[in-house]
């Protein structure tokens, strides 16, 4: 007998192996791909030549979202696995592993969600929502961050919606932002970063009454949402592909290749560039 089968760990009535359990947890791993064409090189020559710094800007923000669902991808596996090697004792049962998978499944949720602030700020600056050309500070970049949300440039799209490329681009955004694990993850994230705490079923405990009072307040209006760390695991691993397949939309979308004309051998000559009006889909500042 192999001594990977020796222990053997009952699970929601499931009994698994530890050679099971590893490969159950590669498995899922596995199932959250991260194309590499999201890894974008650093800021080249190129779009400096070109002088789109919006591009440049955008570019740069794909590789961080790259890294950023790099992080999400660990802590979600992490969250996913049933069995930690850690000394936490086991004279509590399993309350102690689930406490490690917690603490993993908290970080997911979070870096899942900031992805959603990456996306919108790659749409932001690939066409021109701000000027680049005034980004000359540090503050003067933080302020066009603080101006950049969605409402704000879906509102900006809606005016020119007649133009096919804009009117695509809006129902992909509108499409991404109903989906339902978008949606329910940006809740407990907010969740989370309010109450300051989730609570794991089988792991904490809510109080088993209600306070009521006469003049209107209620306790459970601010208890914490209940969360089954499995379910929310599969939650993590639907909202990865939407928003992989989102950025490779885009990524598609933008063509960062576009601005630039190859020779036959692949060569691209700085001195042979398309216009803007030619190689972006839409901008909104000139």
């Amino acid at each position: 007998m192999q001594s990977e089968d020796l222990l053997k760990i009952t699970y929601k009535g499931i009994n698994y192996s530890l050679k099971e359990l590893v490969e159950e947890n590669n498995t899922f791993m596995k199932s959250l791909e991260i194309p590499r064409e999201l890894n974008l090189s650093p800021s080249s020559l190129e779009f400096v030549t070109l002088g789109d710094f919006g591009y440049l800007i955008a570019l740069d923000k794909f590789r961080h979202l790259y890294g950023l669902l790099a992080t999400a991808r660990f802590a979600a596996t992490e969250a996913h696995k049933k069995l930690h090697k850690s000394p936490i004792l086991w004279t509590s049962g399993y309350t102690g592993q689930l406490w490690i998978r917690s603490e993993f499944l908290k970080n997911a949720v979070l870096w899942y969600n900031s992805c959603d602030d990456y996306l919108l700020q790659i749409i932001w600056f690939a066409f021109d929502f701000c000027d680049p050309n005034t980004l000359n500070t540090p503050s003067k970049y933080k302020r066009a961050l603080k101006d950049c949300r969605w409402e704000s440039l879906i509102k900006t799209m809606e005016i020119r919606v007649e133009e096919p490329n804009i009117t695509f681009l809006l129902d992909k955004i509108q499409e991404f932002r109903s989906q339902v694990a978008v949606k329910t993850v940006r809740d407990i994230a907010n969740s989370l970063k309010h109450h300051a705490d989730l609570y794991i079923k089988d792991l904490d405990v809510q109080p088993d009454y209600v306070i009521q009072s006469y003049k209107g307040f209620n306790s459970t209006a601010v208890a914490n949402r209940p969360l089954d760390i499995d379910e929310a695991v599969i939650l993590l691993q639907e909202l990865h592909k939407v928003i992989v397949d989102f950025s490779m939309l885009l990524l598609n979308f933008i063509d960062f290749r576009a601005p630039f004309i190859e020779d036959e051998d692949g060569i691209i000559h700085l001195d042979a560039i398309r216009g803007k009006t030619v190689y972006k889909k839409f901008f909104i500042n000139n």
